[in-house]
């Protein structure tokens, strides 16, 4: 009967993490770049069985045109390399801007990275006639001059794939592998949108609440049986 009742409880508490993922979901469905968490896809550890792996749904959202020529958007399986204080990260948001000391970087002041590192742009800042294009490859050019190529970062598993506060991927040892170029387009001048279906996930939300309500009545069922077996045994 206690095992029973443990087991109606473990339950309850993944249909909660669920539900905190769809909810998750739905308040990210205008983040641009944001990549949907599987809510079904708890896995069991080998060394804890209260632990749980979540898998994340990395299908492309719909892009968007904004005529901003640092905005691009990535198709294909590529990922823009970031950079901060915890190292190299990996990112669908292609929403970049200029700092006041010419480096491109992310809406959450990351910088960009490219074959050569850090790409800096100050140049456009001062000469406001010279346009950045960035091509299909990656190439980016200020008027006539090459100035570098982005870095395009690949997953090809999610074994030690950890999700960061803004949106961003990294591994556990930081390593990941470089995109192959057939494998990845970029568009200047679009950004690609959330991949969150609101229908999805307000039907995944209904069906949650719906196994919650059944499970905690499993409970309170064990719970009330347990104490009038107890009531029985003082008889």
């Amino acid at each position: 009967m206690v095992k029973a009742i443990y087991q109606a409880a473990r339950n309850l508490e993944f249909k909660t993490k669920n539900v905190e993922i769809v909810a998750n979901n739905l308040a990210n469905m205008s983040t641009m770049g944001f990549k949907r968490e599987l809510p079904f896809a708890e896995l069991m550890t080998r060394n804890k069985g209260a632990a749980y792996k979540q898998l994340t749904d990395f299908s492309e959202g719909n892009t968007i045109a904004t005529g901003n020529q640092l905005d691009v958007a990535l198709s294909g399986t590529g990922f823009f390399v970031t950079k901060d204080n915890d190292g190299l990260q990996l990112s669908r948001d292609g929403r970049f801007s200029i700092s006041v000391d010419g480096f491109l970087e992310t809406s959450h002041h990351k910088r960009v990275q490219g074959q050569k590192g850090d790409i800096n742009l100050y140049e456009s800042l001062v000469d406001k006639e010279k346009n950045v294009t960035i091509t299909k490859e990656g190439e980016i050019r200020m008027g006539e001059k090459y100035i570098d190529k982005l870095q395009i970062g690949a997953i090809t598993t999610q074994e030690h794939l950890l999700r960061g506060d803004a949106q961003d991927f990294k591994f556990e040892d930081g390593n990941f592998m470089p995109a192959k170029e057939n494998e990845y387009k970029l568009t200047q001048g679009y950004i690609e949108e959330s991949n969150v279906n609101p229908i999805i996930e307000m039907e995944s939300m209904i069906t949650l609440n719906k196994d919650y309500e059944a499970a905690q009545k499993i409970v309170g069922f064990f719970d009330a049986s347990l104490g009038k077996a107890s009531e029985v045994g003082r008889v």
